[in-house]
């Protein structure tokens, strides 16, 4: 007459296991999102510090509007 009370807390702590691992999921894919992230942000620095080292204003110039077009202006 009271199985139901078993079955209720059976299915809960399930709830709670599959919640915990999901979470653990995200974070870890939050993680690698902000290392892939950090990764291109790093390859635009160092393409933007190329372009400085361009002789005159014209050719930074020209270098800085083919990184933005290459980048499709993000």
């Amino acid at each position: 007459m009271y199985a139901w009370r078993p079955v209720l807390l059976g299915a809960l702590i399930g709830m709670l296991i599959a919640q915990v691992l999901v979470m653990k999921w995200l974070a870890e894919a939050q993680v690698e999102a902000g290392i892939e992230r950090q990764a291109r942000e790093a390859a635009a620095r160092a393409a933007q510090a190329r372009c400085f080292e361009a002789a005159t204003h014209r050719t930074k110039d020209a270098c800085r509007v083919g990184l933005a077009t290459a980048d499709g202006g993000r």
